[in-house]
């Protein structure tokens, strides 16, 4: 009864834990919501990790299909065979950006493995197989390097299990769908990752958490673009002279021309649209921000009237049940007290007998002692009157 007494005794503290629980509630509420990275059994990487890995992938990506691009032109005395090493390079690095960008690190992960696998295959035995002619075998060997640098991040996720298990369904998919020309032009994994991912859910926080999660990792993006941006721009240029001075005849220089009028309107558009993608980005993201706000402070408020609202029934409640429980201790109390008074009254009758008896055997054993010094009084005195009247 003690315990239940001080915890009722201060009823208005209710609120403000009833306010604080809210907020904890919110705040572990707005977080992203599942990734394929959750689906893992005891994973090895955070999804923070794992995006920075796949941001590095892209990096050595471009970087090593412009050495290999490069090298094959350099070594080909074909003009096509130049100019496709060229698409080659122009197109593969956009299609890995894209992959790794996605906002489920995981999911990108996945997309950027089916990429590497549908590359091999379109260069090994697919329709470009011959499209380097005798440099071929360089595209061959990249794409190799390329998967397996892929894969080693992919091992690093989870247990060899998972990596085999996701190996056969990428390698699957990537069999079902494959590239067919070098412009890389393919279909999206996003199903193959839907699949896998199931049902998301997460409501308004979990829309927060992604949002936020998107906020963050946007410096980075932006700083991968401009790394590769420079790139991109060299192969467009490149792209241009080759057009420029690869045709022959009439027709052939008009096409050439069509053709670096297009490239050029195509690099011309490509460095106009890296500052309005920026800002379209940033006020996409703070548009989102905006609206989630609105909506998690509505949803606070309508959860802090809902909590001081229980708070006061929990508190006339508590109330209640004090006042009950006081009634019910006095009249224990008066109980208790009836009891201690009958068991004063029986010991104080015991006593008051045992007093009685005690006295009463007291004078018992006095008279009996007076009895007998009367006896042995009156033995001697009709002894003492016998010998005087037997001497008269």
């Amino acid at each position: 009864m003690s315990y239940s007494t001080k915890s009722k005794l201060a009823p208005h503290r209710a609120l403000p834990a009833a306010g604080l629980l809210a907020l904890a509630t919110l705040a572990g509420c707005a977080k992203p919501p599942p990734t394929l990275l959750d689906r893992v059994d005891q994973p090895r990487m955070t999804r923070e990790e794992l995006r920075a890995r796949n941001y590095d992938f892209v990096v050595r990506v471009a970087g090593y299909v412009e050495t290999v691009a490069w090298a094959i032109t350099q070594e080909s005395d074909d003009i096509e065979t130049g100019r496709a090493a060229l698409y080659w390079a122009a197109s593969l690095v956009p299609a890995v950006q894209s992959a790794a960008f996605r906002s489920d690190p995981a999911a990108g992960l996945i997309d950027a493995w089916a990429l590497c696998v549908q590359q091999r295959d379109f260069f090994e035995d697919g329709l470009g197989k011959d499209v380097f002619g005798e440099r071929q075998h360089i595209a061959v060997a990249a794409s190799h390097d390329m998967l397996e640098a892929v894969e080693n991040i992919a091992k690093d996720i989870g247990s060899p299990d998972y990596f085999a298990n996701m190996k056969e369904r990428v390698e699957t998919w990537a069999a079902d769908h494959p590239i067919e020309t070098i412009l890389l032009t393919r279909e999206s994994t996003a199903p193959l990752t839907a699949a896998a991912l199931g049902p998301t859910g997460g409501g308004t926080f979990a829309a927060v958490g992604n949002m936020a999660d998107e906020v963050r990792d946007l410096s980075a993006r932006i700083s991968v673009y401009s790394e590769l941006l420079p790139k991109q721009v060299r192969w467009q240029a490149a792209l241009l002279l080759s057009a420029e001075s690869g045709g022959v005849g009439v027709m052939q220089t008009l096409m050439d021309v069509q053709s670096l009028t297009g490239d050029l309107k195509r690099v011309t558009a490509l460095l106009d649209s890296v500052p309005q993608m920026i800002t379209a980005q940033r006020t996409a993201v703070m548009s989102g921000i905006t609206a989630e706000r609105i909506a998690v402070m509505r949803e606070l408020a309508n959860m802090l009237e809902a909590t001081l609202e229980t708070a006061h029934r929990e508190r006339q409640a508590l109330m209640d049940d004090f006042s009950q429980e006081r009634i019910e201790a006095l009249q224990e109390l008066d109980i208790i007290a009836g009891r201690l008074t009958e068991m004063a009254l029986e010991q104080a009758e015991m006593r008051i007998e045992n007093t009685i008896d005690h006295f009463y055997w007291r004078a018992v054993q006095l008279l009996a002692v007076l009895a007998v010094l009367l006896a042995v009084a009156g033995f001697f005195v009709l002894r003492f009157l016998g010998g005087r009247m037997g001497t008269g």
